[in-house]
């Protein structure tokens, strides 16, 4: 739940009322409710300067408008500035404004997603006041967040193992399949049809060349006997 509650310093009007820091914070304050956040914001800067400052409570004073500040930074989505604000609202003494600036800081980081970040935020502001049930509820929306952002990074992570499964499963169906192809070729050209070898082949071969030689001379010899004719060697 979204809930950003404006401090005055309501307690100081008595005695204090024309108080610069006073007069310019309640001043911008009125701005804020309108929605004129530019001119709430020049407002609160100008509450922050040294000369308007009380005597003795400018920190305390510089806390306050540093908060109600970092509610304007927050509407207009300058969530850096804000979270700086804040955190200047958290050195307040009183626990009022801490847990509030804390609460403020605790929606800011919820807004980026921030959610370990703003889990923190809202137990600080627990811790100050117990009894904040808007505080309460925003913690328990923050752990489902953050159960709902751990389970899809853990299905993203599943997801990311199952696809590079899928991609060594097929590179490797891939060598698997070129290793086969190579090793068939091997085989066939180690093999010749009738089921023969290469080395086979080749002694076959040699065995028929051998045989077709001495064919070959024994016609010679046939040739050249017959019909008057003379074989003659002769060295060249």
């Amino acid at each position: 739940m979204f809930r950003l509650t404006l401090l005055i310093f309501f307690l100081l009007k008595s005695f204090e009322v024309y108080a610069d820091v006073v007069s310019l914070n309640n001043r911008a304050n009125e701005y804020y409710r309108k929605g004129k956040y530019d001119k709430a914001l020049k407002l609160y800067t100008d509450a922050l300067k040294p000369k308007n400052l009380r005597p003795k409570k400018g920190p305390e004073d510089s806390a306050v408008v540093h908060y109600n500040a970092a509610n304007t930074l927050t509407r207009v989505k300058a969530y850096d500035k804000a979270i700086e604000a804040y955190k200047t609202g958290e050195t307040s003494k009183e626990k009022r404004v801490r847990a509030a600036a804390y609460y403020g800081e605790g929606w800011v980081h919820f807004q980026e997603k921030r959610y370990e970040d703003s889990l923190k935020s809202f137990i600080e502001t627990l811790r100050l006041d117990p009894n904040d049930k808007d505080a309460k509820r925003n913690l328990e929306i923050v752990l489902r967040k953050m159960q709902e952002q751990k389970s899809s990074k853990q299905k993203d992570e599943s997801e990311k193992n199952k696809e590079k499964q899928n991609k060594d499963s097929k590179a490797n169906q891939q060598k698997t399949e070129q290793k086969d192809s190579e090793q068939q070729k091997k085989e066939e050209f180690r093999q010749v049809p009738g089921g023969m070898s290469k080395e086979e082949a080749e002694r076959l071969l040699e065995a028929l060349s051998r045989q077709e030689k001495e064919n070959l001379e024994k016609n010679k010899k046939k040739l050249f006997s017959s019909g008057g004719y003379r074989y003659v060697e002769k060295d060249w």
